[in-house]
């Protein structure tokens, strides 16, 4: 029995290692697979949204009552939901480099 549980042991420390080594270079790819510039694209993306287009459109002077917000209810949900897509989608592909989750 002593024999038997050294020999798991040293086993189980072997396999610990290569697990470490493993998850040392699961983790540079997943820093190659979705680069922190992603992120700011996303958020210079979303400033120019908000600068460029939806504020304009606040202050838009249009002949009838009704343009002006039908504008604004049309627009400002569409441009919400463009940058939770791209938001949505590199939030996946970041999970695509997690080879430890369970599918």
């Amino acid at each position: 029995m002593p024999f038997q549980r050294s020999l798991a042991q040293a086993r189980f420390r072997q396999f610990d290692r290569e697990m470490e080594a493993f998850r040392s270079s699961v983790g540079a790819l997943r820093a190659k697979l979705l680069p922190r510039s992603f992120f700011a694209l996303l958020a210079i993306l979303t400033g120019l949204l908000l600068v460029g287009l939806i504020a304009p459109l606040f202050f838009l002077s249009a002949r009838g009552d009704v343009s002006r917000p039908l504008l604004l209810v049309g627009f400002i949900p569409l441009a919400i939901g463009f940058v939770a897509f791209i938001a949505f989608e590199l939030n996946r592909l970041r999970d695509a480099g997690d080879l430890t989750a369970d599918f």
